[in-house]
């Protein structure tokens, strides 16, 4: 079967209170996050925290924000600029109130040949 070189791949999830990976990289692949947005489905505003680290390697946690703040009923571009991620990496998000934030990931991966 014929695998393609690269990929789209959307990921739409809530954030929850506890940090969790929400994506991980595939083996023999390369991952670009072309865009991330971060929706406040509450009335309040809402805080959410990012970071990616490596499965691979246990001292690579990257903080990318940390307590960023969304509006009440709004919506952030939390990715301003594309984000690489190489095998193995996890995307984590968490936010102290579980379900009040929606997280869609634009996602190209990409075969590594």
């Amino acid at each position: 079967m014929r695998v393609p070189l690269n990929k789209f791949v959307r990921v739409a999830t809530f954030v929850s209170n506890v940090p969790k990976s929400i994506y991980i990289t595939p083996e023999k692949k390369t991952s670009v996050v072309i865009n991330a947005l971060a929706t406040n489905v509450t009335s309040q505003t809402q805080t959410i925290t990012v970071s990616v680290s490596s499965m691979l390697n246990s001292n690579s946690n990257i903080v990318l924000l940390s307590g960023f703040k969304i509006p009440k009923n709004d919506a952030a571009n939390i990715a301003v600029g594309k984000i690489v991620l190489e095998y193995g990496d996890n995307f984590i998000v968490s936010t102290p109130q579980t379900s009040s934030v929606n997280i869609t990931l634009s996602i190209l991966e990409s075969l590594n040949i």
